[in-house]
């Protein structure tokens, strides 16, 4: 029986309502396009009732064998069948038996004792398929636009390494990859701008992807694999900047100590005599015994302190050297000496006048500073790795290099290469969370897996053409897309099987009897 007139649009009504959106619909032309759709209707109603009766069953004699494959034939020829699960090598089955082999139930076609290969059973015709579970008709990502005439570029779900990791179609045809289309990342780019649909709303530019599941491990791999970069680099600079701060707060500490030390021993001592007879002198004294406790100043806060405290002992010893008269001037200036140097060098724990502990002590340490809340010298903030330094914060080398922080955030060291005290990858840092070393290691692995995934995908896929590939590229189990059939096909027992079709243009009585015909 001849096709049906196929049906052809007949006028564009959005182009009528653009540019005339006031006026009604042209008649003739509504009439025209419901005559065109009614020509197809009726031709296809007439053959659907060549093939069906009107109580829904088939019409006599409208099945024939010749509309039967080799394997239905097969299958009517028996009388029975046997369940034996999986298959397994040298055993006798008999026709009729149906078995299970890589997630595909087989039949049995001939009584036979089984091999050692399945597959030389198999390609010896003593095996059909039925039904293949393995095979996943929804294991690809497609994405469908809808092209404007004038847009190039459009976004798509995933992102994708080279030109022909998809199959890309506009109105139906196959485009060419790098000559049509090149792909960056996410967003796909036409050499010419797809067209718009024949029927408004219609997608006709469609990206076949690869299996999802490949591309999901793929894209997680990549991301894991940016992460992990990203908290290395920054675990390392965090590291390098506390080392760094650490040696630039010890330096410093150790020129306040010896500048503090060389202001009360030296300086002040020296111009002692001199002070007896010369009033002003004793000022110039006191001057330098200034000078040398703002030099005692400290990087961390805590020195900071410490500085201001050696402050308040110069002032004082400025103070007491202004004397109206030479004798009291001499005898306030020895005291001044000593009152300078305590502030300067004093570190047994005792108060200075009972006011605060000395400029040397802030610098490296001593009774009433060391491992005393809110207190802490500037040296011991910067390299104390014993425990806390006033009890409640470590030191910045601590923080750097350390383990001690490990009972609250983790050192810098440890977040770049592992936990614990032996900074071991596979030990957590802190709270479950490990390292970048170790998140860079996941991540490498993660991404030889999708990479081996991917290769195993590729060892299969035939591509697409408008025939069949043959030869001896081809083996069991590979795919192939057939652009002049519009389907996906398996190559099993030798030959080519549909795996799947695109169904949107079949009518739904056609694909109805269509699927009766072939069950």
């Amino acid at each position: 029986m001849a096709q049906p007139t196929q049906y052809t649009r007949q006028y564009n009504f959005n182009d009528f309502q653009t540019t005339s959106p006031a006026d009604p619909l042209p008649g003739v032309q509504v009439d025209n396009e419901l005559n065109a759709a009614k020509t197809n209707l009726d031709g296809l109603n007439a053959n659907i009732a060549k093939i069906q009766r009107d109580d829904g069953l088939l019409a006599n004699q409208s099945v024939h064998k010749n509309s039967l494959d080799t394997d239905v034939l097969a299958l009517i020829g028996l009388s029975g069948y046997t369940v034996a699960g999986n298959w397994s090598a040298g055993n006798a089955y008999t026709a009729g038996t149906l078995v299970n082999f890589n997630d595909a139930t087989y039949l049995a076609v001939t009584a036979h004792t089984s091999g050692t290969v399945f597959a030389t059973d198999k390609d010896a015709g003593k095996w059909i398929l039925l039904a293949n579970a393995a095979i996943n008709t929804s294991a690809s990502t497609v994405d469908k636009f809808e092209g404007t005439g004038s847009q190039t570029a459009f976004t798509l779900t995933y992102t994708y390494t080279t030109n022909t990791d998809v199959l890309v179609f506009v109105n139906g045809a196959l485009r060419n990859p790098g000559d049509d289309y090149t792909i960056s990342g996410n967003t796909i780019t036409f050499s010419t701008a797809p067209s718009t649909p024949s029927v408004s709303g219609n997608e006709n530019v469609i990206i076949w992807g690869p299996n999802v599941t490949v591309q999901s491990a793929v894209t997680a791999a990549q991301t894991a694999s940016s992460n992990a970069s990203g908290h290395a680099t920054a675990a390392s600079n965090s590291a390098t900047t506390a080392t760094t701060q650490a040696g630039i707060a010890t330096t410093q500490a150790g020129i306040a100590t010896a500048k503090a030390a060389l202001t009360a021993a030296d300086v002040v001592s020296t111009n002692a005599d001199v002070v007896t007879t010369n009033a002003d002198a004793a000022t110039t004294t006191a001057d330098r015994a200034q000078v040398a406790t703002d030099k005692g100043i400290v990087a961390t806060d805590k020195g900071i302190v410490a500085a201001d405290k050696a402050i308040v002992a110069a002032d004082k010893a400025i103070a007491l050297g202004h004397k109206n008269d030479a004798a009291s001037s001499a005898t306030d200036a020895q005291g001044s000496e000593d009152e300078a140097e305590a502030w300067a060098q004093k570190v047994n724990g005792e108060a200075v006048t009972g006011e605060g502990y000395s400029s040397k002590a802030w610098a490296v340490g001593g009774t009433g500073v060391s491992d005393t809340a809110g207190s802490g010298a500037a040296k011991e903030w910067a390299v104390e790795q014993s425990g806390t330094v006033d009890g409640t914060e470590y030191s910045a080398k601590e923080y750097a290099i350390g383990t001690q922080a490990a009972n609250t955030a983790g050192s810098a060291k440890q977040w770049a290469i592992g936990g614990g005290s032996g900074f071991v990858e596979g030990t957590a840092v802190s709270g479950g969370v490990f390292s970048a070393r170790y998140y860079a290691s996941q991540a490498q692995n993660a991404a030889a897996t999708a990479s081996g995934s991917l290769s195993t995908f590729q060892s299969i896929w035939q591509g697409s053409g408008s025939s069949d590939p043959t030869g001896g590229t081809v083996s069991e189990g590979d795919l192939f897309y057939n652009t002049s059939q519009n389907a996906l096909k398996i190559y099993v027992s030798g030959a080519w099987a549909v795996a799947a079709v695109d169904t949107s243009n079949f009518a739904t009585n056609g694909f109805s009897i269509a699927m009766s015909i072939a069950l």
